[in-house]
């Protein structure tokens, strides 16, 4: 490469005398004008080398991570995120789907095993009569259940309000079997018709709500940061695919 180089700038240089011999204007630059003149000249190009100048060819290299950065997605604004959490009710979608709602996912039965346990455990003086019990107990049974639901809710993956519904059964049935030993403010026993009439429709219709609006709340997170969305697949995939062959 570089004996064909240097032939390249002898034969221009000769070239250059010639014409200027002829025309009788050569000068003392010659040389250097020649030098110039090659040196800005660019280099011809090597086969099998890029002529961008890099050392190594890119043709048969694998893409890297580093290739190419994940774009993410723009993250949408409040009226945006509250707008895309909204979801349709699909009656008969949500009422074909519940078999498998109960049988196939966590929604119902943790919520509910959550619920019977509390049930059970104010039944135990220990417990009834501990700092804590006043506080968690009542978010199962004995008031408007909301911890199960809202659980509930969050497990879905649809029909929410369903999950919810049962889950609040639950609760009606255990607070309904705590009743006789449960009193108001004046001493008296609450276990009239009236009560278990409220009990057996206010739970289960406070705990489809409240489960509704913990699947809103999720869908919600979810629209608030689509890029750790997006990195869950990925994630996922990554972790499920083969592992890569050790090199030799």
């Amino acid at each position: 490469m570089a004996r064909a180089k240097r032939t390249d700038r002898s034969e221009a240089r000769r070239r250059y005398r010639a014409t200027v011999t002829s025309a009788g204007t050569a000068t003392e630059d010659d040389d250097a004008a020649v030098a110039v003149a090659d040196a800005v000249r660019p280099a011809a190009p090597v086969p099998g080398r890029p002529a961008g100048g890099a050392g190594r060819s890119t043709a048969g290299r694998r893409p890297s991570a580093l290739d190419t950065e994940p774009v993410e997605p723009p993250r949408p604004g409040i009226l945006g995120a509250v707008t895309g959490s909204i979801r349709p009710l699909d009656l008969r979608g949500d009422l074909r789907a519940t078999p498998a709602l109960i049988t196939q996912t966590r929604a119902v039965w943790v919520p509910s095993l959550l619920t019977v346990a509390a049930a059970v455990a104010y039944l135990v003086p220990a417990v009834r009569d501990s700092a804590i019990a006043p506080v968690v107990i009542p978010l199962f049974v004995i008031q408007p259940p909301m911890a199960a639901p809202f659980l509930a809710g969050i497990l879905a993956p649809r029909a929410s309000w369903v999950a919810g519904m049962i889950v609040g059964l639950v609760a009606a049935l255990g607070t309904l079997a705590l009743l006789p030993t449960l009193e108001t403010a004046a001493g008296a026993h609450i276990a009239g018709i009236t009560d278990i009439l409220y009990v057996a429709l206010l739970w289960p219709l406070f705990g489809g709500s409240v489960a509704a609006f913990a699947a809103f709340y999720r869908r919600f997170l979810r629209f608030s940061s689509p890029a750790r969305s997006a990195r869950r697949p990925a994630q996922k995939g990554a972790t499920r695919g083969k592992p890569a062959a050790r090199r030799r």
